[in-house]
């Protein structure tokens, strides 16, 4: 019997699945007040690639789901957002905010 490899696979998310921001954390636009730097909701909309899918739960959002990492065609830097993330571009995202592509 030959052997495959399998791809880890996250809520139907994968490695190089290209994707569209459609909420973020469940609400659009936000259901607060937020500071500019932290209004993500600016990227609702915006394509992106999935480049890591084993990310799991958020520690302190465990309600919201699974977590993959989405490197973003639009820099969020270039809207004045915080981004920290290992790769340029890139934002952890809850997979029920993603609509497949």
């Amino acid at each position: 019997m030959e052997r495959r490899k399998v791809e880890r696979v996250t809520a139907g998310f994968k490695v190089g699945d290209r994707v569209r921001l459609a909420a973020f954390h469940g609400t659009m636009p936000p259901n607060r007040a937020v500071r500019d730097n932290e209004n993500y909701w600016r990227l609702i909309g915006t394509l992106g690639t999935v480049v890591r899918a084993d990310l799991g739960m958020h520690p302190f959002s465990k309600d919201r789901g699974e977590q993959v990492l989405v490197q973003y065609d639009v820099d969020p830097l270039t809207l004045g957002l915080e981004c920290h993330n290992e790769l340029p571009r890139s934002l952890r995202s809850f997979v029920s905010d993603l609509e497949l592509l």
